[in-house]
């Protein structure tokens, strides 16, 4: 796939986040906010996939009552090279797409990815009830004629599915970075001009917290804040050093420390900092 086609293949993605994103049905539980990420991965077959997910509903998964996972596969007409992108009559399958995610979300639907591979795009929610499901579906695709669909139900009260297409720690690190990364060059940083940058981490127990302070201050990281929350990650430390955040620096310090909290059965938190303006 070539820079081009690269850039439009998220260009659409990203739009269908914005669209699902507005359509998602309001959630009231403690500790969720939405947060949601692409990444490129490959299916089984070894084409390429781009996956959305929505990472927020991490922290409150599986959610009480929403035992139904309901999946609706929509083909494209006429895909490119790629799978990736539709290329025929685009617009009219991003209607079709905001009008699937609006309806069922308001119908109830916790819509929590996209996957979109081999000229396919699958849309997945949880559902508490799916009395009315394939009802719905069926309800919209009437509007959009020759278009082929699929529907699909499973129980999934333990949320296997989500956490299947949950990206691994490093993948979310490196995602995270590029957000705060761009966030901070858009506020004038100069990424490469060392700074102090705090660091987060939670662990189970005490002692997993003492053995990651041992090993992180043997690398020039100071601790400057110890904390419990009623988690089952409960024992927090916040670390600090000097250093850049350009892409190269903060990927050498955030994903070892991935290593080091994974090692001591902890959960590393991610990083802040103030911008540093150019000079």
């Amino acid at each position: 796939m070539n820079n081009k086609q690269i850039v439009l293949v998220w260009m659409v993605i990203l739009l269908s986040v914005c669209l699902g994103e507005v359509a998602m049905a309001q959630i009231t539980k403690p500790g969720y906010l939405s947060r949601w990420t692409t990444f490129n991965t490959e299916t089984a077959s070894e084409k390429p996939a781009a996956v959305v997910v929505d990472l927020g509903l991490q922290r409150i998964a599986p959610a009480t009552g929403y035992v139904y996972q309901a999946s609706v596969l929509l083909r494209f007409q006429k895909p490119d090279e790629t799978g990736l992108q539709e290329l025929k009559n685009p617009e009219t399958f991003w209607q079709i797409e905001d009008k699937l995610t609006t309806t069922l979300s308001r119908a109830g639907g916790l819509y929590y990815a996209m996957v979109t591979a081999e000229g396919n795009r699958d849309y997945y929610f949880y559902l508490a009830d799916t009395t009315n499901f394939k009802k719905t579906v069926k309800d919209v695709m009437a509007a959009f004629p020759g278009y082929v669909f699929q529907t699909q139900l499973e129980l999934d009260p333990y949320w296997f599915n989500y956490f299947g297409v949950y990206p691994d720690e490093y993948t979310e690190q490196i995602q995270y970075n590029s957000l705060k990364m761009e966030e901070l060059a858009a506020a004038g940083d100069s990424l490469a001009a060392p700074r102090t940058v705090e660091h987060f981490a939670n662990f189970r127990t005490e002692r997993d917290r003492d053995d990651f302070e041992k090993e992180v201050s043997l690398l020039g990281f100071k601790i400057v804040g110890k904390g419990e929350n009623d988690g089952e990650l409960k024992y927090g430390i916040i670390i600090t050093k000097k250093h850049a955040v350009d892409r190269e620096n903060i990927e050498a310090e955030s994903l070892r420390l991935i290593d080091i909290s994974m090692k001591n059965a902890g959960y590393y938190d991610g990083w802040e900092t103030e911008p540093v303006s150019k000079k």
